[in-house]
C-alpha cells in the first residue's frame, strides 16, 4: 500500500498515555482491513509516549507519527485531520482499544450505504465490566441527529463515527482551538447542520475507557466549569438561529455537573441561561437531586445547597 493513498486514515492524539499507548496500537494494527493509515499525534508529551510512537513506525509503514508542541486535544486531532490522506477517517482515543474488525465492517456499511457519516455502537469498559452502547435513534436528518447527541440521545464521540473525509474541507469544518472539552461535538455540530447522508451499523466495535477518565470526575474545578461554559458558548456560535431551547438544555447539563461539584454559586444558577422548572423536572437523574434542583428553582439555592451535602 503506498503511504499516502489508504482508503481510511486512524487518527490518535496521544498526550502522556505511555500506560495504554501500546494496547490502542497494537489493537489498530491487527485490522482485518488493512488499507488504513494510522496517524499518531505526539501533543507534546513529558513521558516515554513519543518515543513509543516512533518506535511502532519504524515497525510499520503505515504509520505516521507527528510531533508537536503541548496545544490540547483539540489542536492535535486538527493537525491529524489536515495530514490525513484516507477517503474516510475515525479517531481513536489513546487510552482505548478497537476490535479487530472494526475498520473492515464500518467500511463496507459506509460503501455499501453510500453513506457520508456512519455511526456505530460501542462499548464502555469500567470497574464493573463492559457494556454494550447501542446508538438507536427514530431520526432521518442530519440536524435531528444532532439533535439527538445534544440531548444525550446519542453518544457526541467522534471515535465511534466513519467520516468521508473531505467534508471536513467541503463545509469548512476544523477543530475550536482552546475547546478541549467536547470538541467532537462541535466538530459534529458543523458537519451536521449539512445535508449529508447518515448510516448506522448496529455492531460494537469500540471499547471506551472509562478507568482512566475517572480523574476528570474527581478533579472537577471552578476552571472545569469554565471550560464548560466555553463549549456552550462556541455551540451557540455554530448553532442557526432560534435554538434557544437547545442551547439552554445544554447549558443546563452544564450547570448540573458544576452543582453536583459544588462548583456553581447562587447567582450562576439564576443567571447563566435560566432554566424553566419544565426542564429540570423532565431531566433523568437522581430523585433527591431533583428534590434540591425544585428548590433551588424557587429561590432557595441555599437549601438546596444544604440538602445536596447531605445525600
Amino acid at each position: 500500500m503506498e503511504n499516502n493513498n489508504p482508503t481510511i486514515s486512524v487518527i490518535v492524539p496521544v498526550y502522556n498515555a505511555e500506560k495504554y499507548l501500546s494496547r490502542c496500537i497494537d489493537s489498530i494494527l491487527v485490522q482485518t482491513f488493512t488499507c488504513f493509515e494510522l496517524l499518531l499525534v505526539d501533543d507534546g508529551s513529558t513521558d516515554c509516549s513519543g518515543r513509543i510512537c516512533d518506535e511502532y513506525a519504524k515497525r510499520d509503514t503505515r504509520i505516521r507519527v507527528i510531533h508537536k508542541e503541548n496545544g490540547g486535544v483539540s489542536s492535535a486531532r486538527q493537525i491529524g485531520i489536515d495530514n490525513a490522506y484516507g477517503i474516510y477517517s475515525i479517531h481513536v482515543d489513546s487510552d482505548d482499544w478497537v476490535s479487530s474488525d472494526m475498520l473492515y465492517e464500518m467500511y463496507n456499511k459506509i460503501e455499501k450505504d453510500e453513506a457520508d457519516i456512519l455511526i456505530s455502537d460501542f462499548y464502555t469498559e469500567n470497574v464493573k465490566g463492559s457494556f454494550y452502547q447501542c446508538q438507536k435513534t427514530q431520526s432521518k436528518t442530519s440536524f435531528d441527529i444532532l439533535t439527538d447527541i445534544l440531548r444525550n440521545k446519542l453518544f457526541g464521540s467522534l471515535w465511534n463515527k466513519l467520516i468521508r473525509h473531505s467534508l471536513y474541507k467541503e463545509y469548512n469544518v476544523r477543530f475550536i482551538k482552546g475547546v478541549d472539552y467536547c470538541e467532537d461535538v462541535l466538530v459534529l455540530s458543523q458537519l451536521l447542520l449539512n445535508d449529508l447522508r447518515i448510516s448506522f451499523i448496529h455492531k460494537g466495535f469500540y471499547h471506551y475507557e472509562q478507568f482512566s477518565n475517572d480523574s476528570i470526575t474527581r478533579n472537577y474545578t471552578e476552571q472545569t466549569y469554565l471550560m464548560r461554559k466555553k463549549y456552550v458558548s462556541e455551540l451557540e456560535k455554530i448553532l442557526p438561529i432560534p435554538n434557544d431551547v437547545i442551547i439552554s438544555e445544554v447549558a443546563f447539563q452544564v450547570k448540573l455537573e458544576a452543582f453536583n461539584h459544588n462548583k456553581l454559586s447562587e447567582d450562576e444558577f439564576y443567571g447563566y441561561y435560566k432554566t424553566p422548572l419544565s426542564t429540570i423536572l423532565a431531566y433523568k437523574y437522581g430523585r433527591k437531586i431533583k428534590i434540591c434542583l425544585v428548590f433551588a428553582y424557587f429561590h432557595m439555592f441555599k437549601i438546596a445547597s444544604l440538602i445536596k451535602t447531605k445525600i
